[in-house]
């Protein structure tokens, strides 16, 4: 198996969708794709490992598929994340001593 670089090598699936291999922080290999949904434009994202049902016994992807709207929310989550380390607190908590400044 070859070894994935940190950040994504884009390269052209078998059925020329778009497809980004990486590792995570751990070393499994994920990927981020283009998907052949003819209902809205999404992507896959997540560990390509599929893991087996224990009711169904079907194996189930591990990705999301996402569409453009969940993106754009998520990646607003994600440049907090990248920016302070953080993500919002739950409405409602209250702030904690750490948080006063």
């Amino acid at each position: 198996m070859p070894v994935l670089p940190r950040y994504p090598r884009f390269r052209k699936t078998d059925r020329g969708f778009t497809i980004g291999e990486f590792k995570d922080v751990y070393g499994v290999p994920c990927s981020i794709q283009a998907s052949s949904s003819a209902m809205r434009e999404a992507i896959w994202l997540g560990c390509d490992k599929a893991e087996k049902d224990h009711v169904t016994g079907l194996y189930v992807s591990p990705r999301m598929h996402i569409d453009r709207p969940l993106a754009r929310r998520l990646a607003a989550l994600l440049q907090r994340f990248a920016d302070t380390g953080e993500l919002p607190r739950p409405r409602g908590a209250r702030k904690e001593k750490s948080d006063v400044k």
